[in-house]
């Protein structure tokens, strides 16, 4: 028998060190009865405990995690480092970050990317060289100047880099100062990443598929916002990539154009501008807010339960913060997420997460205690479907600081439309002083 003792003694090292003693003391009186009852099985009893306290270990780790949201202040804490978090991960990508910081290019509203009608968003190269030169000849009375570019692979120095193959007025129409007469540029992030901070760069020859180029800058990674992130930039009018190569086409406005797209068309063939300075990611937080809000009322319901009138504007401040604290935490989610899934992936994933959200910060609304705002506990399923008309059905939740009861109603009758919230006065207290109630889900 102290051998079967020693072995629940061992086991209960795996218990919660709180529930230790209660959990040793229980599996020594099943112990003693099955010794009675059956002796030869005991000892595989016994093994059994091991498996008893690694369930009751991982169950109150779940516990304990659920239970760190019950708090109000401890929600709004944890969805606030959430959002930080995500913000600070935005900023450290350079894609990311020059969606969110201001345009760095002068005029930027006169500056356009220009592609046929209907595809300006695909995010490739749409412009044959032929297109080109015809709006360069012909479209004079619309644009200052035309630039092209078009990302190729190339051998730098026995590096593997993207460089964009350009027009020698590339950065003369995005209006950044480059030296003149500049035939290779690199990027802050190539110079870091793949040339490990040489020291001298700006000066050196590079062997460039074969041709010395001389790097004449270092261009900052926020100075760079169109489509297609390269490591360096060639002025050599295209020859790097080719005459038959599609290229992107930028140009510059004579006259800022009225809202974010405008056209023209050459002959037959109708061209698009986008302007670089429109606050496009503005626009889709706002249109999949818009539509999310849309969408809610009718997948849930919006209807508040029956609270007391009193703390109410507590209530209301604690839904404002929840939402106020959704809006970045999904806006910045997703930008993150982008990074690793297709950019073009974010306006949907805008509009499932602020959709989601809302959702989310509705239904914990109606489950937390309107005096304390902790989250109820132990629900309690009560009464049948078919004793509807002569009884109440549903389930009852309880706060853990016994201000009262939640009932929630399984079927929508006239009575019980809606949850509905019942008081406990102070008689009750005596059942809540010093216990602690299981947290919801638990």
């Amino acid at each position: 028998m102290n051998f079967r003792f020693a072995i629940l003694r061992i086991a209960s090292w795996l218990a919660p060190a709180e529930q230790r003693e209660e959990w040793l003391a229980e599996w020594i009186g099943e112990l003693t009865f099955v010794g009675e009852h059956c002796a030869g099985a005991s000892t595989m009893f016994c093994l059994g405990a091991f498996r008893d306290a690694l369930w009751l270990r991982r169950n109150d780790r779940e516990r304990r995690w659920r239970g760190v949201f019950d708090s109000p202040v401890t929600c709004l804490a944890f969805m606030a480092i959430a959002t930080i978090a995500c913000s600070l991960f935005a900023f450290q990508v350079p894609r990311i970050r020059a969606l969110l910081v201001a345009p760095t290019y002068r005029d930027a509203g006169t500056v356009v990317m220009i592609a046929p009608a209907g595809r300006s968003g695909s995010g490739r190269p749409e412009i044959t060289f032929d297109a080109y030169k015809s709006i360069t000849s012909r479209a004079g009375n619309l644009f200052g100047s035309v630039a092209f570019y078009q990302s190729v692979t190339a051998r730098v120095d026995n590096r593997e880099l993207t460089l964009a193959s350009a027009s020698a007025n590339l950065f003369d129409v995005l209006n950044v100062r480059v030296p003149s007469g500049a035939q290779l540029i690199l990027s802050e992030h190539a110079w870091h990443n793949r040339f490990h901070t040489m020291h001298p760069i700006i000066g050196r020859l590079l062997e460039v598929d074969g041709q010395f180029l001389r790097v004449a800058a270092v261009l900052r990674d926020n100075s760079w916002r169109l489509p297609q992130r390269v490591d360096g930039w060639v002025l050599d009018n295209g020859r790097l990539a080719g005459p038959d190569s599609k290229r992107f086409l930028v140009g510059r406005r004579i006259h800022p154009q009225n809202g974010w797209r405008a056209g023209f068309a050459l002959g037959s063939e109708p061209f698009e501008c986008v302007a670089l300075g429109a606050d496009q990611p503005l626009s889709a937080v706002l249109l999949s807010i818009a539509l999310a809000l849309l969408i809610l009322p009718a997948v849930t319901t919006l209807s508040p339960s029956e609270y007391p009138s009193k703390r109410r504007l507590r209530r209301w401040g604690f839904l404002v913060l929840k939402i106020g604290l959704i809006l970045p935490l999904v806006f910045f989610c997703t930008l993150d997420a982008s990074f690793i899934l297709a950019p073009v992936l974010v306006p949907f994933g805008l509009l499932i997460g602020y959709f989601a959200g809302f959702r989310w910060a509705l239904a914990d609304q109606r489950r937390r205690c309107p005096v304390c705002l902790r989250r109820l506990a132990c629900p309690t399923r009560i009464g049948c479907s078919s004793n509807v008309l002569l009884d109440w059905c549903g389930t009852e939740l309880i706060c853990t600081r016994g201000h009262g009861l939640l009932h929630v109603p399984e079927i929508l009758v006239s009575s019980y439309s809606m949850p509905r919230w019942m008081q406990l006065d102070s008689s009750w207290s005596g059942l809540f002083v010093g216990r602690h109630v299981a947290p919801f889900g638990s």
